[in-house]
């Protein structure tokens, strides 16, 4: 299979990490263009509106088309390299389960942790809503269990393999982590452990 070119725009601490440790994980060659979100760089016109619509991160250009979305740029990377992602074949019930835990990831997992993280950590003290946090920590506390069972009897979602819903739920973990949410919701240790280790999670959540 060809593959594109490929260029991640990227800033951590943000959801771009996520798609970074795809990129390391796939082993897919990739050019690394880090905006400066503290500046506000995502808000420039330069980046907002021509690589990403509503001035967010990740983008991903392809071939120099900019794409947005992580969920489907995770999709989009493990499908250039399937003897790699750990996705089962297509048509069966695993694929579907496999396409589940990589939307689940982001719409379901992600979006508690971030409203913890945004009132606890990264708005500035005079912006943060104490409510807003609270809302976030009862939400995963829904999500937490729903993991937990997904990897009670294997060490990865889908069986004995990794793939790339892995690299995505488990790399939500990071946040849930920063938080402080995995010391309230143990039984995850061990699963985000088995994720934490591999080198492409360490290469892909650093500055």
């Amino acid at each position: 299979m060809h593959l594109p070119a490929l260029t991640l725009y990227h800033a951590f601490p943000t959801r771009s990490c996520l798609i970074r440790f795809v990129l390391e994980e796939l082993e897919l060659p990739y050019e690394l263009v880090r905006v400066d979100v503290a500046a506000g760089a995502h808000k420039h016109p330069s980046y907002a509106g021509p690589i990403h619509p509503h001035g967010r991160l990740p983008a991903l250009a392809i071939d120099g088309a900019p794409v947005h979305e992580s969920a489907a740029l995770a999709l989009f990377l493990g499908d250039l390299r399937p003897d790699r992602s750990g996705a089962p074949p297509p048509g069966t019930a695993a694929r579907a389960r496999y396409y589940q835990w990589c939307v689940y990831a982001i719409i379901t997992e992600l979006v508690p942790l971030s409203k913890i993280a945004m009132n606890t950590m990264f708005l500035p003290e005079p912006a943060r809503r104490a409510d807003i946090a609270t809302e976030g920590r009862a939400e995963f506390a829904e999500v937490a269990p729903v993991v937990a069972r997904a990897v009670a009897e294997n060490p990865y979602l889908l069986g004995d393999r990794f793939s790339i819903a892995d690299a995505l739920v488990g790399g939500c973990l990071w946040l849930a982590d920063q938080v402080g949410e995995l010391a309230t919701h143990p039984v995850l240790q061990p699963y985000y452990r088995r994720v934490a280790d591999r080198p492409s999670f360490g290469r892909a959540f650093q500055p």
